[in-house]
């Protein structure tokens, strides 16, 4: 994960989101292949398993009706009474086919009965005699079995040798039918594996749109943070530009000015007594001073003007339009402004602003800081007649 530090925050950068995209992607694709090639098979094996335990019983339960004393079984050894029942439990269980060898390999029972005496001399058949134990094969549907016989339905072929005294006295041979089970059981899978799908692809969808408004938040982040860090213009007490906003603009309208050859004024503005009124009344009052102080200047100059607060009490105004307006216009309508909101307010002090006036002349041009230096100038010249005036005002002593 790689970190940024901007304006001493430090955030990282969306890699990590990529990451996890790719990880959803991976899921979405192993789930499926994880519930077919995994899961199937082994619920398959299962299904074989529990088969084969069912052929196991089925053969115990037949051999304790056809086995007498534990004698071989040989042909003629089946009345038709155990062959009835035989037949019974065939039918109920839907065997495949049923089969009963005696230990040489005839066919003492068979669900075919034309196949009743024949022997069965295939390999698998003496090798089962000779190591005589349960064997089972599952023979998918279209595959031939051990008998070398064409399956048309899935099943699971089954041998069950019957011993008795540690002797060998028969076989059974079952093929049971499981196609309905694997086929409930196919449809079982697919449906979890589409299921399992649709939620991955939802919870795809949903990583997809949570990591993309986290990429653009984040990318939001950075652009808000290098606007913060660059291009913080303006004061947050008064709305006016502050001092970094001012000189950015002001830097742009005298360069203009100098190559289109029109002339600006530039207004300083300092508001008296700002330090007796936050010793007397607190900052709090201060505050509302200079709010006040920043109202009465946007009443004084027009929108296209440049106000700014570029310090505690300092304000200043660049006037880029119609600069052919004279001090003496400014400073009645400032005197106005400021009788009208005294008058109103009635607050418990005085309320003065002094204001100074610069030329900036394109035939003679000079730098904003020089012009700044002239303005203050002329507003320390006037802040003079300011202080006197205010011991007079209805009686109450200058802050």
């Amino acid at each position: 994960m790689k970190l940024e530090t901007v304006d001493g925050i430090t955030y990282s950068r969306p890699t990590f989101l990529t990451a996890i995209v790719v990880v959803s992607i991976i899921t979405i694709v192993l789930f499926p292949l994880f519930t077919l090639f995994h899961q199937y098979p082994n619920i398959t094996r299962l299904l074989e398993e529990f088969t084969v335990n069912e052929a196991v019983g089925i053969a115990k339960y037949l051999s304790a009706l056809i086995v007498v004393e534990d004698q071989e079984l040989k042909p003629g050894s089946l009345p038709e009474q155990i062959v009835s029942q035989i037949r019974k439990v065939e039918q109920d269980a839907q065997f495949v086919r049923l089969r009963i060898y005696s230990p040489s390999g005839r066919i003492l029972y068979s669900s075919k009965s034309e196949e009743i005496g024949a022997v069965n001399q295939d390999p698998y058949f003496r090798q089962l005699v000779a190591d005589p134990k349960v064997l089972a094969e599952a023979v998918e549907r279209g595959a031939m079995s051990s008998e070398n016989r064409y399956m048309s339905t899935d099943v699971v072929e089954t041998y069950v040798p019957i011993i008795r005294g540690g002797r060998l006295i028969g076989v059974f041979e079952i093929y049971y039918d499981i196609s309905t089970e694997k086929q409930k059981l196919k449809n079982l899978i697919n449906l979890s594996s589409v299921v399992l799908f649709g939620m991955a692809a939802v919870l795809l969808i949903a990583v997809i749109i949570s990591v993309s408004r986290a990429t653009q938040y984040l990318k939001d982040r950075q652009r808000v943070l290098e606007e913060l860090r660059t291009l913080s213009l303006s004061d947050e007490l008064t709305g006016l530009y502050n001092r970094r906003g001012f000189f950015i603009l002001a830097e742009q309208q005298i360069k203009i000015a100098a190559r289109t050859r029109r002339g600006m004024l530039l207004v300083s503005a300092d508001l008296d007594g700002l330090k007796g009124i936050n010793d007397r009344f607190g900052h709090h009052e201060g505050d509302r001073a200079i709010v006040d102080a920043a109202q009465i200047l946007r009443q004084s100059f027009r929108e296209s003007d440049i106000l700014s607060r570029i310090g505690g009490d300092e304000f200043v105004v660049l006037i880029t339009e119609k600069p052919e307006i004279n001090a003496e216009v400014l400073f009645s309508r400032l005197r106005k402004n400021l009788e009208v909101h005294n008058r109103k307010m009635q607050r418990p002090y005085s309320f003065f602003i002094s204001m100074g006036v610069a030329a900036f002349d394109p035939q003679n041009p000079v730098t904003l800081n020089e012009l700044l230096v002239q303005a203050d100038k002329s507003m320390y010249r006037n802040k003079k007649h300011n202080k006197g005036r205010s011991k007079h005002r209805n009686n109450r002593p200058p802050v």
